[in-house]
């Protein structure tokens, strides 16, 4: 059969069928050309037989003429009951592209009418846009936006049995500093100096509390002096209470989470902290508010706990 004997069968075949399958407006992401070789060329390698190509839903895929009188229709093969159900469109000089635009998932095989005894062929692999893509020389990269936390696992479907698997860790975006409230001392207190006393707060936070730093000022205006930092928040700390007479105390309370938000709380107004009784010193530089002379002023180097059994515990007779 001579190429216009081919042109003149294609012409005469669309005069009595119709034409099938919308064209689509879209811009295509990946084309076949119809080439004189008798192949649906889309990776321009002569020594593909089959050619496929892999979009995703809503996507459009163009076929394009070069050379020859061919068609693109829908369907395995001639026998295919469902035979250009989807789309059958002839590709020559004169009707020279097609484009089709695929909403839902599958293989969607295609041939050439008059050639299909030559193998003219090929096939369209559609995935959903959850996640299920193909990589290879053709498809290089694909890309996924997370929307939601979650350990979000995946693999190589032919390679899984060699262990070809990975992760992705999806924390949440979170802007939402902790919750916290100083309880005691918050105000009207009297605390005698060189004595233990509980500082009580409650801290929460939706993703967690990951730390509690603590702080006390002896008036208004005064710089916050160290009493820990990072500590668990366990609600109570135990305060060996500082030499520093005053009826102008307050103490502070900050809370930390994991994304780097932090609240705090003081003492809703001013505790008293009574004086040592006459005849008795301090016992350590921790009574002295000197730059320099708190330990904890540049966080804390070792366990808060251990300091409770440092000089005696600051107990006012050792």
């Amino acid at each position: 059969m001579t190429e216009a004997d081919m042109a003149r069968w294609v012409r005469d075949f669309y005069a009595a069928h119709p034409l099938r399958g919308e064209r689509s407006l879209d811009v295509a992401v990946d084309t076949f050309i119809a080439n004189g070789n008798f192949r649906f060329d889309a990776d321009h390698d002569p020594n593909t037989t089959v050619d496929t190509v892999h979009v995703q839903i809503g996507q459009t895929v163009m076929w394009k003429w070069q050379a020859g009188t061919h068609t693109t229709t829908s369907g395995s093969d001639p026998n295919d009951p469902n035979v250009g159900q989807l789309w059958d469109h002839p590709l020559s000089d004169v009707d020279t592209v097609f484009t089709y635009r695929f909403d839902s998932p599958g293989v969607f095989s295609f041939f050439c009418r008059p050639h299909y005894f030559f193998d003219m062929r090929g096939a369209v692999v559609v995935s959903a846009n959850d996640g299920d893509h193909p990589l290879s020389d053709v498809d290089t990269v694909f890309t996924y936006r997370f929307d939601s936390p979650g350990v979000f696992s995946f693999f190589c479907r032919p390679h899984y049995f060699f262990d070809m698997r990975g992760a992705v860790v999806v924390s949440a975006n979170d802007v939402t500093p902790p919750m916290v409230q100083v309880i005691a001392p918050n105000g009207g207190e009297m605390l005698p100096a060189h004595q233990p006393t509980t500082i009580t707060w409650q801290a929460s936070d939706d993703q967690g509390v990951t730390g509690i730093d603590l702080f006390y000022n002896d008036q208004e205006g005064a710089p916050w002096v160290t009493l820990g930092r990072d500590l668990p928040n366990s609600g109570s700390f135990t305060w060996f209470v500082h030499d520093t007479p005053t009826a102008g105390a307050r103490v502070r309370v900050v809370a930390h989470d994991a994304a780097g938000n932090a609240a705090a709380d003081s003492s809703d107004s001013w505790f008293v902290i009574v004086r040592v009784p006459g005849g008795r010193v301090p016992t350590t530089l921790r009574d002295f508010i000197q730059p320099g002379t708190q330990p904890l002023d540049a966080g804390s180097l070792i366990p808060s706990s251990v300091c409770l059994s440092c000089h005696g515990g600051y107990q006012p007779d050792t």
